[in-house]
């Protein structure tokens, strides 16, 4: 039997409207900082 191992890579997501930075593997889809939806860009 062989091992397998799964790397799940995190990514730093930078929102260009206030600039907070969160780091996760997905894109968020709104800024916990200032609700704005569709703004994270990766850094």
């Amino acid at each position: 039997m062989q091992n397998i191992t799964a790397v799940m890579y995190m990514a730093d997501w930078k929102c260009s409207n206030c600039g907070f930075v969160k780091s996760t593997r997905c894109k968020p889809r709104k800024c916990p900082e200032c609700g704005q939806s569709g703004t994270f860009e990766k850094v």
